[in-house]
């Protein structure tokens, strides 16, 4: 089935598909002002719920998503202000900025989870790490310090290695 006739579409561009257990997933929007949303559906798209964080001054501008595979409800997306985590399909949000503020508020590029649970962030200057429930990003990296990661890649053949996408090519780390 399509939704393509749904009037949220007029405003609304679909720029980033997350899956979840079985025919779940999330979508991050833009509209043409720039304002992102986030969408969840749990039946293929027939019918979506809007979760998104109240921003609290600024209109919500997303970067990425990722959603943890292992346990639903768990989501993380990159925004102007920092990163926004809920554990229940989006009711509550906790923003983490400690540790971001000489990439903020546009140079978060993408963000990953872990099976180790830790959460990789890819920015304009390096990238960080921090384990689900701390409170504070650490960079990393030093060959990458201040190249611009634009993006990341995990396989589940070689979990203990990060690829990192940059400008000058593509980087390898070593997550233990």
């Amino acid at each position: 089935s399509t939704s393509a006739d749904d009037p949220l579409w007029d405003t609304y561009v679909g720029l980033e598909m997350e899956a979840s257990e079985g025919n779940a997933f999330y979508v991050r929007a833009d509209s043409a002002t720039g304002e992102s949303v986030i969408l969840y559906s749990e039946d293929g798209g027939a019918t979506r719920t809007l979760i998104s964080p109240e921003a609290t001054s600024d209109p919500l501008s997303l970067r990425s998503l990722s959603v943890d595979p292992y346990m639903n409800g768990y989501l993380w997306a990159a925004a102007s202000q920092g990163v926004w985590s809920t554990e229940h399909l989006g009711p509550f949000w906790g923003l983490s900025s400690a540790g971001l503020g000489n990439v903020l508020p546009d140079g978060l590029n993408d963000i990953v989870i872990h099976s180790t649970d830790r959460l990789f962030l890819a920015t304009d200057a390096g990238f960080y790490s921090k384990g689900v429930s701390a409170t504070r990003w650490t960079k990393l990296g030093r060959e990458t310090v201040n190249l611009e990661i634009l993006n990341f890649l995990f396989t589940d053949s070689l979990p203990s290695r990060l690829w990192l996408n940059t400008e000058n090519g593509v980087y390898r780390y070593l997550v233990r």
